[in-house]
């Protein structure tokens, strides 16, 4: 879908092995092969995908030890991988590549297997119970310029922060988050459907507006990590929630108009100044 899951995946997968990424080929999707997954969305890719990976590399990487083990003739817990190789703590130079040790114990294909289950849900008679097993953290901030004259609004810097838990790859992390910024500036700025008698009037992108490049203003990212949690929090929408309210209370505190639907229009900002 183009938000890199194939390389995080890859990233998660050689970890363990110390492996290069670029060593892990992820495979295409085919019903024929790929268990059944209800959806691709709610920033929960990686973090649902990528923790059965990690399952799946754990058993991977016991196995791998176990084999190990018996060549180098120790135990595996006086073992350790790195760079594709396992060796015994201690003395580097007893070691043996993952390719050697398949093919000396002839064990064709080493196999692991991991799965990931949300539980949980809400009671629909009392509307209590586990909301989401997954909660994902951001605060925005924004600088805005109002013209009082024509009610233009200008956005002259925002700054999206966001906990990641561990972060799988920074450069797509940063852009997974500026992404979020641009689609929300086109919420709180831009996007609305208009209807007619019914009729929708904007129905294409000539009449539909979108954020545009010109239309983004200097964004900087904060991303906070926690390794020790050891968890991945999905990043392809944290960062969007925030945009429009940090917009809007920075309309509010530049003009005293609290605007309550979007998008946040010179039209409904002049309004609330001649009220």
């Amino acid at each position: 879908m183009g938000q890199g899951l194939k390389t995080a995946l890859a990233v998660i997968a050689a970890e363990p092995l110390g492996l290069d990424p670029h060593q892990v080929h992820v495979s295409e999707v085919d019903t024929d092969l790929t268990p059944y997954d209800q959806q691709t969305s709610s920033s929960r890719s990686t973090h649902a995908m990528g923790t059965a990976v990690m399952g799946a590399m754990h058993e991977v990487r016991q196995r791998v030890l176990e084999l190990g083990a018996g060549l180098l003739e120790t135990a595996p817990d006086d073992l350790e991988i790195a760079a594709g190789q396992v060796r015994v703590r201690g003395a580097p130079d007893r070691a043996l590549g993952l390719s050697e040790i398949v093919r000396r114990t002839r064990s064709g294909n080493i196999l692991g297997q991991g799965t990931f289950r949300s539980e949980g849900g809400l009671d629909p008679e009392t509307g209590q119970g586990i909301g989401s097993v997954h909660w994902h953290q951001a605060a925005g901030s924004a600088e805005v310029e109002v013209d009082l004259e024509t009610g233009s609004i200008d956005v002259l810097r925002y700054h999206a922060a966001v906990y990641a838990g561990r972060i799988i790859n920074p450069v797509q992390a940063e852009l997974q988050t500026e992404g979020s910024v641009a689609f929300g500036l086109g919420h709180a700025l831009f996007e609305e459907l208009v209807y007619d008698g019914g009729q929708l009037q904007n129905g294409n992108l000539g009449d539909y507006m979108i954020t545009s490049l010109r239309d983004l203003p200097p964004t900087s990212v904060a991303i906070l990590e926690h390794l020790e949690a050891n968890e991945i929090h999905g990043l392809g929408e944290t960062s969007l929630p925030p945009v429009m309210p940090a917009i809007g209370n920075a309309i509010f505190r530049a003009t005293g108009v609290r605007i309550q639907d979007l998008p946040l229009t010179p039209e409904k900002l002049l309004r609330g100044l001649r009220q």
